[in-house]
């Protein structure tokens, strides 16, 4: 008898291990089980200056969750593309991005590239936030934004023409005539015929100068601004307004200049009183407490880049771990847009009050002017 209890002993506690070890190798395997969100962005090319601090802030972002254990405890699996401001390469990017089982897809890019890769988005089923340094899109907009796209930016293309006729009433005198330089893409240009036809209505006149991305030149521009006494600039659409203002200085230009879409970090290394900027999250040149978490971050995942711009990336990050940890596990298209359909995100003081409802995937803007 004790001979077999002898044998049956080590046989029980070998069971017992192997029951454990294979339950233990279960849970470990799930937890792999990573969530996986593809971003596209303009890292490379003419618009890369607008978009990629905001691409590496949601990068550094999520690696650093990931080293915190993740969300849920899972990781996340970001994969990034580079689109270069192309649609065909956004397009493509979406694509890859399904192909490799991706829950959630980010767009920070320009405009150009939304329709192809909204579209991309909705044959595969995925929601798509446009994000970061984006503008957001109509298709987000109330009262019937698409079920599939939403918008985690600091500007909308129905708001954004609102900011120069909000701003620079407050600081002027005298007449208006309004110089606007204005990206050649899609959502520029509507938002340039808003603000114009805003301003029309004030009585001032309005001069708008369009040019194709990838101008380098813009002394011709410079030179009939001038001419036509513009006394006030603003830029619409990424790569303007840091190149038109010193074009228009360098010929003694009187005027004052309105950032509304280029990098605040300008504003403070030109150093000039003609020059202002409208701003929604809260510049790094404030040097808040609240700015020590992303400079740590950007440190030590090496960012390529970190400026105002950066607190975009880094609040649509906040908003997607947000809608992840709501949805839990598995984050199929249903459950994300349960939760993205009655979303609220608090990212102050850096950023915004984010709240997206059936009938508003954009939520609403507030935004200061510095000079």
């Amino acid at each position: 008898m004790k001979r077999r209890a002898k044998f049956l002993c080590p046989v029980l506690v070998f069971l017992v291990w192997g029951l454990f070890s294979v339950v233990a190798h279960g849970i470990r395997a799930e937890a792999k089980e990573p969530y996986k969100i593809g971003l596209t962005g303009a890292r490379t090319g003419p618009a890369a200056i607008s978009y990629l601090s905001g691409n590496e802030a949601i990068r550094i972002y999520f690696d650093k969750i990931n080293d915190e254990g993740g969300i849920n405890g899972r990781k996340i699996e970001l994969m990034i593309e580079d689109d270069g401001g192309s649609g065909a390469k956004a397009a493509t990017n979406i694509r890859k991005f399904a192909s490799r089982g991706a829950h959630l897809l980010l767009l920070d890019s320009i405009s150009a590239t939304y329709m192809p890769a909204i579209a991309k988005a909705k044959r595969a089923n995925i929601p798509i936030i446009v994000c970061a340094g984006a503008v957001s899109p109509p298709q987000a907009a109330p009262p019937n934004p698409d079920p599939l796209v939403f918008a985690s930016t600091d500007k909308a293309a129905d708001t954004e023409g609102l900011k120069p006729i909000e701003i620079i009433p407050e600081v002027a005198s005298g007449p208006i005539t309004l110089g606007m330089i204005v990206t050649d893409i899609p959502v520029a240009r509507y938002i340039a015929k808003k603000c114009r036809k805003l301003a029309e209505a004030k009585g001032w006149k309005v001069i708008e100068t369009p040019f194709p991305v990838g101008t380098a030149d813009f002394t011709p521009m410079a030179t009939n601004w001038i001419k036509e006494g513009v006394n006030w600039g603003v830029e619409h659409g990424p790569g303007g307004g840091r190149l038109m203002y010193p074009a228009l200085m360098k010929r003694g230009w009187k005027g004052d200049f309105l950032l509304v879409t280029e990098a605040f970090n300008y504003l403070t290394k030109m150093k000039a009183d003609n020059l202002y900027a409208a701003c929604t999250v809260a510049p790094l040149e404030l040097n808040l407490p609240e700015h020590r978490e992303i400079r740590e971050a950007a440190r030590k995942y090496k960012a390529s880049m970190l400026n105002t711009e950066s607190l975009w990336g880094w609040d649509s990050a906040k908003v997607v771990e947000r809608i992840l940890t709501l949805v839990q596990w598995p984050p199929t298209t249903k459950r994300l847009l349960e939760v993205m359909n009655n979303l609220e995100v608090d990212n102050r003081p850096l950023s915004k009050i984010t709240k997206w409802t059936p009938h508003d995937h954009a939520g609403f803007f507030v935004f200061r002017g510095y000079r």
